[in-house]
């Protein structure tokens, strides 16, 4: 059973919130809590330490981003007051369109909505100056890869991820400025950032068709389907009509064509689902305005920004929405934050 708690001032019976940095959201007295026996509460990378008491004898305890419960008087007691707990995992993706530029936004979104995992696409910047250390203070572990003026994938988490993996695979031409993969909490993140692909008539078109089925290749390599995984960034392609402005017109775009939207849901066919369509299948909301025609004013948008998760994670996805805030401010990155909360 896996449980967060903020065991502290346990002179009287009081809510416990979450640990800070750790994502876990509990609302069960402490009272109870005190009332269960003893615990060993561990797992990797011990955050902090203390006591607490239980039946009048103090006992040591450990506080991590996720912890085991193991109860030593009794599974079955344990068990049942541990019904009520749940772990509550808020993830947003966002394509920046240049970090170093967009950073207020950014360390502003992280402040007001303490995301347990930010993914961040269009870093624009080289590794030696990504800014961690402003990352670092807003209470956020970076975990990217980029280069200069172009590019670049960064996702933020509130530890230490349990893995990171750079590309699509090991070696040369591994596109690892375009797709991280972070383990956390034991679920793989793949925060990617689709190639565009210029026209339909392109080369780099081409380059995208084939970038989605290397994409197949990583899911089979890495994860499986029947177990918790998500897959979210800037996919560059609108689905179905309803995720772009005039979709009449729209149809010789390289992010509308037929073949882009097939690659597309080929990828999503090995075992995704796109949560945000789950939870609002009539729902005309769009997460990237171009810079021209008003387009931000007449809302002339696309659905290009997504969070998909495997059939077993996206059943526990209890809300999902499109943060429209970050696009009107001063300086705004032409796309917005998309945002899920999963109850785990």
């Amino acid at each position: 059973m896996h449980v967060g708690v903020l065991l502290s001032a346990l002179e009287e019976p009081q809510r416990c919130g979450a640990i800070s940095g750790s994502g876990w959201n509990l609302d069960w007295p402490v009272a109870q809590l005190m009332r269960v026996g003893r615990y060993i509460l561990s797992i990797h990378g011990t955050e902090q330490k203390g006591d607490y008491q239980s039946g009048g004898d103090i006992h040591k305890f450990k506080l991590q981003p996720v912890v085991y419960i193991i109860y030593l008087c009794g599974w079955g007691r344990a068990r049942r007051h541990c019904a009520t707990m749940s772990w509550r995992m808020k993830i947003a993706t966002y394509n920046v369109n240049s970090i170093r530029r967009r950073l207020p936004i950014v360390l502003d979104w992280l402040s007001t909505h303490q995301p347990d995992v930010f993914c961040l696409q269009e870093t624009k910047v080289q590794d030696s100056e990504f800014p961690t250390d402003a990352i670092r203070e807003a209470g956020y572990h970076a975990s990217f890869r980029g280069m200069k003026g172009y590019n670049g994938v960064a996702t933020l988490t509130k530890g230490v991820p349990d893995k990171v993996v750079h590309g699509l695979h090991e070696g040369s031409d591994n596109e690892d400025f375009r797709i991280i993969q972070t383990v956390v909490n034991g679920i793989p993140i793949i925060n990617s950032y689709v190639p565009q692909g210029h026209s339909i008539t392109s080369e780099k078109y081409a380059l995208k068709i084939i970038w989605f089925r290397r994409l197949q290749r990583y899911f089979a390599t890495h994860l499986d389907p029947a177990l918790p995984a998500l897959w979210v960034g800037d996919l560059n392609v609108a689905p179905e009509p309803i995720d772009v402005y005039h979709p009449d017109r729209r149809v010789n775009d390289p992010d509308f064509h037929i073949d882009a939207r097939t690659a597309f849901k080929e990828a999503v066919e090995w075992g995704f689902v796109d949560v945000f369509r789950r939870l609002h299948p009539d729902r005309v909301q769009y997460t990237y305005w171009d810079y021209f025609r008003s387009a931000f004013r007449q809302n002339f948008g696309w659905r290009i920004d997504h969070i998909l998760a495997t059939a077993p994670l996206a059943e526990k996805c209890v809300a999902v929405d499109v943060d429209v805030e970050p696009r009107k401010v001063a300086d705004a990155s032409d796309h917005t934050v998309v945002w899920a909360d999963f109850n785990l």
